[in-house]
């Protein structure tokens, strides 16, 4: 009452103002707190606009300010950070002005997140069924909480300008499509997604160098293999027709509303599956080969099963997949014809057709010394022993990854992918040679 000037208003006024209900009043006391609260909130912005902006003490000195963007900041890379305060910054990341968020992601914010990540995610089992006792469920909250940060970030042009200039934070993002935890890899699923459209084709390339790193971190052959495999195992631990019978742990351990997140987590997949493959608009012949990556890597045979949600939504992103993929075949064979002679040689109209690809190749190098190298591969996998140790299936993934590496190995340079392509030709050329010779010794 005094703040308002109670003793210089009119004997009328007064009486009035006294008579107020108590609500009113308790209105009056929070109008002029916020009042006091919005006046120093904008007297801090002010502040750290305007001192010591480029300079350390200023930097110090706001990493003192709890709330601050700097304060998160060290919070998160000294470990000391909450859960509840881990919640706080990600509301705060989704509600505050776009100046708090530059501020916290000039800070380096952004990098200590995934650094951060990237700890948990070394010491985690990954998939729906991790190894008992590798992480607690705390780490797995804070994974989530992370990745939630980390969706609010690069919800502006200087998060998702952040994570393209640091490597680390993608890779580091991407590894936890392999999480225990369902809902967890459908929020990195939709990060990753939205990476892919990001800056002209460098947030692609960039996702797909981190699908190569987590390839090479894992030992696996294939650039998508481990990610559909955890993929293809989740929507297999679906029970049936959307109850818990014959359900996974992971969907178990959920209850009943696991369907809802199955088919979302569905959702997000094929959407980042489509991302991926028609992010290149210009550069048909990439579409083609990551698409055969996805192939090899089981998404056909995945597909199939998701068409078991019966829900439109992931209906209709299958649809897309096919429909992209019917068309790019047709462009890529009829941009070769046109390449080519009138007397072109005939190319298979179903590529999932082993006889229709021979005769193709065959009609490709009849008459020529490429025949003798085509047969002579022909035959040397022929010879490819087969026994219970699945080595015969391990061969021909070998084969095909180098196959694929090499044949794709010309258009790497324009993308940035040349050193890794050397690299993981060597690598597979190196395991194919040993397994030749183990082979032969046995």
């Amino acid at each position: 009452m005094h703040k308002r000037g109670w003793k210089g208003l009119p004997e009328q006024a007064r009486r009035q103002m006294e008579a107020y209900p108590v609500s009113k009043k308790w209105t009056l006391v929070y109008q002029d707190k916020l009042t006091e609260w919005q006046g120093e909130q904008k007297r801090r912005t002010t502040a750290r606009n305007t001192i010591g902006i480029d300079g350390q003490l200023g930097v110090v000195t706001r990493s003192e300010e709890e709330g601050s963007p700097e304060w998160y900041v060290r919070k998160v890379m000294d470990n000391s950070i909450s859960p509840k305060q881990l919640g706080s910054l990600s509301v705060s990341l989704r509600t505050q002005p776009i100046g708090w968020v530059r501020s916290f992601v000039e800070a380096q914010g952004q990098v200590a997140l995934t650094n951060t990540l990237g700890k948990i995610n070394r010491k985690q089992g990954h998939g729906p069924a991790p190894v008992q006792g590798t992480i607690s469920e705390k780490d797995l909250d804070r994974e989530y909480d992370i990745v939630k940060c980390l969706k609010a970030l690069m919800n502006n042009k200087y998060g998702a300008d952040d994570a393209l200039d640091h490597s680390q934070v993608i890779s580091n993002l991407l590894t936890s499509l392999l999480s225990p935890r369902l809902n967890t890899r459908k929020l990195v699923s939709e990060v990753l997604t939205f990476l892919c459209h990001w800056a002209d084709g460098q947030g692609h390339l960039k996702v797909i160098q981190a699908f190569d790193q987590l390839k090479t971190a894992h030992g696996e052959n294939g650039r998508f293999d481990i990610w559909l495999r955890t993929c293809e195992v989740t929507v297999d631990g679906r029970g049936k027709m959307g109850s818990l019978v014959g359900a996974s742990d992971e969907v178990r351990s959920g209850g009943t509303g696991m369907e809802n997140l199955l088919m979302e987590y569905a959702v997000a997949s094929l959407f980042l599956v489509n991302m991926i493959v028609d992010a290149p608009e210009k550069d048909l012949q990439l579409r083609v080969h990551l698409r055969s990556q996805l192939n090899t890597a089981g998404i056909k045979r995945i597909l199939v099963k998701m068409e078991g949600f019966q829900y439109e939504v992931i209906d209709k992103q299958i649809s897309r997949y096919r429909q992209n993929e019917g068309i790019d075949y047709e462009d890529y064979f009829e941009r070769a014809k046109n390449a080519g002679q009138e007397d072109a040689e005939p190319e298979p109209r179903d590529l999932s057709d082993p006889v229709q690809i021979v005769e193709a190749i065959m009609s490709k190098v009849e008459g020529t010394k490429a025949q003798d190298y085509f047969i002579s591969a022909m035959q040397n996998m022929m010879l490819i022993r087969d026994n219970e140790a699945e080595d015969r299936l391990r061969m021909f993934q070998l084969v095909d990854s180098h196959d694929g590496l090499c044949v794709n190995g010309s258009q790497t340079p324009r993308h940035g992918l040349e050193a890794e392509s050397q690299f993981h030709r060597s690598r597979i050329t190196r395991q194919i040679v040993y397994r030749l010779r183990s082979a032969s010794s046995a």
